[in-house]
């Protein structure tokens, strides 16, 4: 179901007043949980700079557009690098950041685009050491194959 333009203007002035409230305010937000719908990059970042970083612990996103084909809605996490999240969920969007960017995050949940073979090796030692589980939607079938190419589009749910 994809939602009238009527609603989609609705939401983007409603974001649209909730960071002008916070941009007036002379600091960040400082959120332990963050839950909001978006409809695209833009309004992600726009939201994420008004949020102290280091003190938030879980992000939830969600895709105002309900969509079942999201593979082509990107969106993009590297201000997250070395913040101290402990959950990120994405959903119905596809996340176009390095794996290796999002790895400290023990609870992760998210559709990624790539994910390159030396980055999947980083993340699998730091698995190994870990007590977190690991799913995974789709794998190559052949490993030469997956071994060979430069970029994996191989997508992985962890």
């Amino acid at each position: 179901m994809i939602p009238e333009k009527s609603s989609l203007k609705n939401s983007e002035k409603f974001l649209d007043s909730v960071v002008q409230v916070l941009e007036s305010r002379d600091r960040l937000l400082k959120v332990k949980l963050l839950v909001f719908v978006v409809a695209g990059q833009d309004q992600l970042m726009k939201l994420l700079r008004c949020v102290d970083l280091k003190s938030l612990e879980s992000l939830q996103v969600f895709n105002l557009i309900d969509t079942e084909n999201y593979e082509d809605l990107y969106l993009n996490f590297d201000i997250l690098e070395g913040c101290a999240l402990f959950d990120l969920h994405v959903t119905n969007f596809t996340v176009s950041s390095k794996l290796s960017l999002l790895n400290h995050i023990p609870n992760l949940i998210v559709h990624m685009d790539n994910v390159h073979c030396e980055e999947l090796m980083n993340f699998k030692e730091r698995f190994i050491h870990s007590n977190y589980a690991l799913t995974i939607k789709s794998f190559p079938t052949s490993l030469d194959s997956w071994l060979l190419s430069d970029s994996q589009t191989t997508l992985v749910t962890v």
